[in-house]
Formats: structure tokens, sequence, C-alpha cells
């Protein structure tokens, strides 16, 4: 089963920008949207509830999630322009994470490169991720172990944490 996973809460995305991947994607596979608010969602995408307190750190959570087969999450802002099809010929027994080639030059490059004025920034875009469910309760057993920990040091988002944490990660 390929499952096509998406992340709603709050205002800042709506119910048009899930159903939007669900239409450039031709309804062809399994839809989970992970949402504090399912009003309005196609009808073929189920609906998870998640805690919008968690924000964006509910992409570190939905690794644990299991029954979904191989998992493609795309965050909301995704535009797809093309099939997708051949993306699935990346999953691997670790999640794969895009790299941020984009960055500047004297961006850290190295996992666990500290470069002062850049302290935990990092090189991890989690807006398009891939792993089969069931593998990665590993990342999310390690993150809620220390939940507000990592949420205080990484304030800037779950990209930080899966780049300093040293999680495998394919890019």
């Amino acid at each position: 089963m390929r499952t096509l996973l998406t992340l709603k809460y709050g205002n800042k995305y709506t119910a048009e920008d899930v159903n939007k991947i669900y239409q450039d994607t031709g309804g062809e596979y399994n839809y989970v949207c992970l949402t504090d608010d399912p009003i309005g969602l196609h009808e073929d995408i189920k609906v998870l509830p998640v805690n919008a307190e968690y924000g964006h750190w509910n992409k570190v959570l939905m690794l644990g999630l299991k029954d979904l087969g191989d998992v493609l999450y795309l965050d909301l802002d995704v535009h797809i322009q093309k099939n997708i099809v051949d993306i699935w010929n990346q999953i691997s027994y670790i999640p794969t994470i895009c790299y941020t080639y984009w960055k500047p030059k004297n961006f850290p490059t190295s996992r666990g490169e500290s470069i002062p004025e850049m302290n935990y920034l990092g090189n991890f875009n989690s807006s398009v991720m891939l792993w089969q469910s069931g593998t990665c309760e590993n990342i999310v057993n390690g993150f809620l172990k220390h939940e507000d920990y990592y949420m205080v040091k990484y304030c800037g988002g779950d990209d930080r944490f899966f780049w300093h944490e040293h999680y495998p990660m394919k890019v």
C-alpha cells in the first residue's frame, strides 16, 4: 500500500490545499490527513486527529504511524508538477528526507558540524519525506523521551531535530 500523508492544523492551510494534492495525484493512492479540522476534505481522504499544540512537531510524531505501508509525506505548500510514481522507488528501511542543496555555501554541510553563528541550523527539509510505516519508532520514542527539551533546543523546527540528533536518514 502507498499512502500520501499530509498535515493540516491551525488556519495557515485549508481543506482545499489538502484536496489539491489529492487532485494533482489523481486520487490513485491511500490518502491520510492528520488534522484538527477535517471539514471540507475530500471524502476519500482518511482523517486522523492531530494535536495542534505540537504544530510542526507532528512531523516527528507521524513517523510512528503504523499500518500505512509506504508513506510519502508532503507539506501543503508543495506543488506537484508531474506524476510522482517514480518517487516511490526511493523507499528504504530508513526514512528519506530532502537535503537542502540551495542553502548558502557557508552553511553547515556535515551533521554535527558547528559554526557558532549558525548553531542548531541544519541541512534537512522535512517538506517531503518518505518511509515505511512501522520502521521509525526509535525516532518518535527518542523525541518523546525529552520532547520539551527538543522543542526548546530546536525551536526553529523538526528539520533541526532530524539533522542534529543523528537518526539515520537517507537524502
